[in-house]
Formats: structure tokens, C-alpha cells, sequence
């Protein structure tokens, strides 16, 4: 699956801390996210401080945020990395058919737009409007209810791949890494749930952009990523 493709070409060989191959084809490589100031404040100013990136759908590269990964190194051994590109794979199938049968019927629609208003309603524009809206309003319907479905099918995959790594590292693993993340998130934006006293704005920011715990992935959340992958490939 593509992501982030253009942060991929940040990472220096020179700066690689591990290479992993998972399969004959795929591949990942993990770098230091500190070594790259731009992308570093971009995404840990987002909460995320485990960012993958992939231009072949086979070769991935993750950037780590480095006390994110000296505390959480469990988590991206090369057995729990495989199930995370199990579930790039899964969004790509959804993406892509998302995009196979919306593209075609984006299409017809223009089609049916233009053929209808050019030839058929050009001495009708009260009719000719309304079968544009009308056009319009199911061709939005229609991509709507895919994309649930779509987003329906990751967050299962999602589910699945999490059961996975639980079973992995055994339970007691998973809950000790879950309650680690926990501890260093609040520790990296100084959080402290006890305390009442009211931040400033840019602290508040910060604190919104808290990413979710390890059940809906580390890495990034997956509806986003769905929308970057659109984005990218159209670039």
C-alpha cells in the first residue's frame, strides 16, 4: 500500500537502524524519526510518533520516534511488523476497490450529465438541473455508502491484526506495552490527568492530537491513512 510517499526518500542508508526482510518481496526498513527535524515536529506535533511510508506497496520504511521505540521495540520486531503489512495489504484491496467501482461510475454519471444536458434537456433547463442534482445526490449516496462499507472492512482488519499481535506477545506483553505507551505519551506532552489547571492553547493542541492506544494501530489511524492513499496516487 503507498503512504506517505513523500517522506519516504528522507531516510539516509547510513542512518538505518534495522533492516527486516519479511517475505522474498517485502521488505521494511526503520529509521530514527528525530533524524529528520521536518517530518519529526510535523507528525509528533500530530501525535504520532511511529510513521510508515511506501511508494511499491513492498519496500516500507518506518520512522520512529526514538524514545517512542526504546520503550516500545517489542512492538516492531519483525513477527509483529509481517501483521502489520498483512494489514497495509488488506486496506489496499479495500482502497483499491473502492476506487474500481466508484471511478467507473463517476464516469457514467458525467456521461449521463453530459449527453442529457447537451442533447436530450438543452430546451428544458428546469429538467436539465433537476436531473443533474438528482444525478448528483445518488452519486454522493452511492460513494458514501462505500466508503463505510470500506471503513467498516479496515476497522475489522484492523481488529483482526491487533488479535494477532496480542497472541504474538501473549496478553500480560500487550498490556504491559499498551500501559507503556500510555506513560510516555502523557510523559512526552508533559499530561497529567490529575491536573486541573487550565493549559495553554498550543497545550491543548497537542493534547487533542493524542493518538488512540495500540487497539486502533500505532502506526496511524486508518481512515486517514485511506484518504492519503487516495490523495497520493492522484498526485
Amino acid at each position: 500500500m503507498k503512504l506517505n510517499q513523500r517522506i519516504y526518500d528522507y531516510a539516509l542508508e547510513e542512518k538505518l537502524i534495522e533492516r527486516q526482510e519479511i517475505t522474498n518481496e517485502r521488505s521494511v526498513e526503520i529509521y530514527s524519526l528525530n533524524e529528520y527535524q521536518d517530518i519529526y515536529t510535523e507528525f509528533t506535533n500530530q501525535g504520532k510518533f511511529a510513521v510508515w511510508s511506501c511508494v511499491d506497496g513492498k519496500n516500507y520504511r518506518l520512522f520512529v520516534e526514538d524514545g517512542y521505540y526504546k520503550k516500545l521495540e517489542p512492538l516492531y520486531k519483525q513477527s509483529i511488523n509481517q501483521i502489520w503489512l498483512d494489514f497495509w495489504d488488506e486496506c489496499d484491496k479495500a482502497v483499491s476497490k473502492f476506487r474500481n467501482v466508484v471511478m467507473p461510475i463517476m464516469l457514467v454519471a458525467i456521461i449521463v450529465l453530459f449527453l442529457g444536458g447537451t442533447f436530450l434537456l438543452g430546451d428544458y433547463p428546469s429538467v436539465q438541473l433537476g436531473v443533474a442534482i438528482g444525478v448528483a445526490v445518488v452519486f454522493i449516496g452511492f460513494v458514501l455508502f462505500f466508503r463505510g462499507k470500506i471503513n467498516k472492512r479496515i476497522n475489522a482488519a484492523n481488529a483482526d491484526a491487533v488479535a494477532k499481535i496480542k497472541k504474538n506477545m501473549g496478553e500480560k506483553t500487550f498490556e504491559r506495552l499498551l500501559d507503556t505507551q500510555r506513560s510516555y505519551i502523557d510523559e512526552f506532552f508533559h499530561y497529567d490527568d490529575n491536573n486541573d489547571e487550565e493549559v495553554s492553547e498550543d497545550q491543548e493542541t497537542i493534547e487533542d492530537a493524542k493518538p488512540n492506544e495500540i487497539e486502533e494501530p500505532v502506526l496511524e489511524d486508518t481512515t486517514e491513512n485511506v484518504d492519503n492513499t487516495e490523495e497520493n496516487e492522484t498526485k
